[in-house]
């Protein structure tokens, strides 16, 4: 079986991992190009990717691909605003020139998908996307390929690996934020029902005692000073230190 050219977009280490696995595994495919940001090199058949020294300067994608004779053009761009143009156009051209896509770049299937489906039309290619959604698994592309004119009443899904993580790293971050503010004795152990233990160290937040009436001494004179425990109010007693709310 005679491998497949292709070209690779993007040499970071999505790029490296799928490189390193094309030429450890026969899958059918040869690495005819490499693409960088810009520079680009066309590896000898069966041999690892040059250094970067020794590559030439970047090609518009067009002459690049017909350069290679490469019937696949592999993304692995990152997905971010100031690469976005660039997987957009060259994803568009090759759709256009009959060359199939798969790549694991979000950005412009998220912005231009209609585009893109657009230009695999023309160019009655086709354009591969699970390596960029669903964790890798081919879940995107059998639902929008073997699946086509079944019913679909719900769908259901969830947050992607990256989003995952990121909240996973939120809770734990909420969780610690928790924790200090407790260890701060800013709040209780459940912060959520209101009840701050920063209120209990306010003395203005005191619990004022109740005055409540004693029986008065007999004959006592008004200059008198009142014995121990038989004043009239009890507001001389200092403070109890109970809170005014319980925490």
């Amino acid at each position: 079986m005679v491998p497949v050219p292709l070209v690779l977009s993007g040499f970071g280490p999505v790029g490296q991992a799928f490189a390193e696995t094309v030429l450890e595994q026969d899958c059918g495919l040869r690495i005819a190009a490499v693409r960088g940001h810009t520079a680009e090199v066309f590896p000898a058949p069966g041999s690892v990717v040059p250094e970067r020294s020794s590559w030439m300067p970047l090609r518009p994608i067009g002459e690049t691909l017909a350069l290679a004779g490469a019937g696949i053009l592999v993304q692995a761009l990152p997905s971010s605003v100031e690469a976005h143009a660039h997987a957009l156009e060259e994803a568009s051209a090759a759709l256009r020139s009959g060359v199939d896509v798969v790549t694991a770049t979000k950005s412009h299937i998220l912005s231009s998908w209609r585009d893109l489906e657009r230009a695999a039309a023309e160019g009655k290619s086709r354009i591969r996307i699970s390596a960029a959604t669903g964790a890798a698994l081919p879940t995107a592309d059998l639902a929008r390929v073997a699946l086509r004119g079944m019913g679909c009443a719900v769908v259901r899904a969830c947050p992607n690996g990256t989003s995952t993580f990121v909240l996973d790293q939120l809770c734990k971050a909420l969780a610690a934020a928790q924790q200090g503010l407790r260890l701060r004795a800013v709040a209780g152990a459940h912060p959520w029902t209101g009840r701050w233990r920063s209120l209990c160290s306010w003395k203005p937040w005191r619990q004022p005692s109740r005055c409540s009436q004693s029986p008065a001494p007999k004959r006592q004179s008004s200059s008198a000073a009142p014995k121990p425990g038989t004043s009239r109010c009890r507001a001389a007693v200092p403070a109890r230190e109970e809170p005014l709310w319980p925490c």
